[in-house]
Parts: C-alpha cells; sequence; structure tokens
C-alpha cells in the first residue's frame, strides 16, 4: 500500500473499533481530498467526541471544527477560526521563477508493474530545472513508484529516462539516476539510522571523502538554516515533523540534479515547508513535490501534473498566485 492508503487502513480500524472518542494525530495527512472530506462527513455525523492534532488546516478541517484551541509553549489556550486560519493557513507568495527554465530530464515510453497487477505507464514527460512541479492524485495513483523509479529505487521494465549533463543528453540507469537524485521519502524514519543528528547530516559528506573542517561547517549551517536542536542530539527523540526536517538538513549538503519531497506537508507548519523548499530551490535544479493540498500545490507550484492509475492525467502550467 501506499503511505496514504496505510493511513486509510489506519482509520478503517478505529472505524471497526467504533469506540466514542477519537484523538486523530494528523491522521488525515497524505490523503486525497476526496476521501479526506468522505471522513470528515462520517466524524460529524457519528456522535462521537473528535480530537483532532494539526499543523495546519484546510478547507475541509476548517469547515468542520466546532471548537478550536492552539497549543503554544507547554500550554493550551482557546482559539477561534478566524485566528488559527491566519496563523495555520498556507497564504505565502509563490516562489519567483527562474526566467528560463531549463529541460533537465526526459522520459520517454516509461512503463513498470507490479505483482499485484498495478503498473506505470508514461508516454512522454520532461522536467525543468528552475521551476517547482506538484505531482497530485488519489493515493494509490502511482506518484510515488513514478518518483522511486526516477531515483532509481526500481528499475522500470521498458522505455527511456535521459538526463542532461556536461556533454548533453545521456541514457540514465537506476545506479545514475541513483547518484543524481536526492527522493525524501513520505516516511523519514526509513533514510534515519544513525544515532545523533549531526552523524546522519555529516554521513554523506564523510563517504564523498569530504574534508573534516568543511564536513562540520556544512553539517551546522544545515543544521542551523532546518531549525534543529544540537548535533550530539538522538534523531529518536525528535518529532514526526522533526525528522522531516532532518531528512531536508541531510539532502541539503549533498548536491544533485533532482530532489523529490514525497509528503513534504505532512506534519510540518507551511513557514517551515516554505523554509525547507527555499533552501533547495534557489540551486536551480528540478524540485518535484508530491501532495495531496491542492492550495498548498497552487501556492508553490507552477506547474501541476496529476495521475491517475499510473499514467499522467493531466500536465498544466498554472499562474502561481498563492492563496
Amino acid at each position: 500500500l501506499s503511505g496514504g492508503e496505510k493511513k486509510k487502513l489506519m482509520l478503517a480500524v478505529s472505524y471497526a473499533v467504533d469506540a466514542p472518542l477519537l484523538v486523530l494525530d494528523e491522521s488525515l495527512e497524505e490523503i486525497d481530498p476526496e476521501f479526506r472530506r468522505k471522513y470528515v462527513q462520517y466524524l460529524k455525523t457519528s456522535g462521537k467526541t473528535v480530537i483532532y492534532f494539526a499543523s495546519k488546516i484546510d478547507d475541509i478541517l476548517s469547515e468542520a471544527a466546532d471548537y478550536w484551541f492552539e497549543l503554544s509553549d507547554g500550554a493550551v489556550r482557546e482559539s477561534n477560526r478566524e485566528s488559527i486560519s491566519r496563523t495555520f493557513r498556507f497564504s505565502s507568495s509563490p516562489f519567483e521563477p527562474f526566467p528560463e527554465p531549463a529541460e533537465s530530464l526526459r522520459i520517454k515510453n516509461l512503463t513498470f508493474s507490479y505483482s499485484g497487477g498495478f503498473s506505470i505507464n508514461i508516454a512522454d514527460l520532461h522536467l525543468r530545472a528552475g521551476e517547482i512541479t506538484a505531482l497530485v492524485g488519489r493515493n494509490g495513483s502511482g506518484k510515488t513508484t513514478l518518483c522511486r523509479i526516477l531515483s532509481g529505487l526500481i528499475k522500470p521494465d521498458g522505455g527511456r529516462i535521459e538526463i542532461l549533463g556536461g556533454e548533453g543528453w545521456e541514457a540514465a540507469d537506476p545506479d545514475i539516476l541513483s547518484a543524481w537524485s536526492g527522493y525524501l521519502f513520505q516516511n523519514p524514519d526509513y533514510q534515519i539510522f544513525l544515532p545523533t543528528i549531526d552523524e546522519e547530516i555529516a554521513y554523506g559528506l564523510k563517504r564523498s571523502r569530504v574534508p573534516a573542517q568543511q564536513r562540520k561547517e556544512l553539517t551546522d549551517h544545515a543544521r542551523e538554516t532546518f531549525e534543529l536542536p544540537g548535533g550530539t542530539v538522538p534523531p529518536s527523540v525528535l518529532s514526526y515533523g522533526e525528522r522531516k526536517q532532518l531528512q531536508a538538513a541531510v539532502y541539503s549538503v549533498l548536491p544533485k540534479g533532482i530532489y523529490i519531497f514525497d509528503e513534504i506537508d505532512s506534519a510540518l507548519s507551511f513557514p517551515m515547508i516554505r523554509r525547507m523548499l527555499s533552501a533547495f530551490y534557489r540551486r536551480d535544479v528540478v524540485i518535484v513535490v508530491i501532495t495531496h493540498q491542492m492550495e498548498f500545490a497552487r501556492g508553490i507550484a507552477r506547474r501541476v501534473i496529476t495521475m491517475d492509475q499510473g499514467s499522467i492525467s493531466e500536465d498544466r502550467q498554472i499562474s502561481g498566485e498563492g492563496i
């Protein structure tokens, strides 16, 4: 199952248990809007007491809540919809585009099939450096699978992937794609494995034989940029959102041709998301953001690609006027 489908399974379990009190901790993150709307309607008519914890809100949650509270500095205070909306909705202006985004990766007749029957079929796709592309679609539509192929984690059954290098376009096999891409997984715990924050950030630098002093400077700067605590702190004590910030810090010190953020907006506030994306956007590289938050997608990206049943159903440029 995809990450969003696993969350749907978790919600199905809570539905089957039928408890009178539901405590939902970011439980509708990474889930497509159609299902979120249906589930929230179920909650509204279920007669249950529901407490929902969120780092941000969208229209679906905003319209459903009866009471609002804000948790800050360890204290809870009663609030209201207007105040919460001003603080926790996406309202930033879009990123300024590079003058002429240039093609950097292209796909022709890409195919891949799982043994269970789901397949990917991408006839033609070009991705440009200097442009943020939002990849959207229902849970299980193939977004993560496509990005795993682009990252060299899955070998396609057929087709061709090319990247633009110093000597022009070249075919890219999984090994080349793995070195060329930075893929921030939907679940950060699949990529974090060392005992301290600094060791995690410096791991790739150490493998690349970056000198110790430069390694320390890059590590310190990354920790500060992504607002992480002291370098000796174990990642295991960080919140889920902070572990995603650590993911971004790790990749920020590694030069890549493409950075893929799989559900970057899950469990993070919008100001932090923008801070994270800004650190990568100014490098003039390909950036792909997988999301189910359409207002967020329209606010950061000037191109939105929609996937459905393993194929691209829509690819459009948008004005990027923000929300």
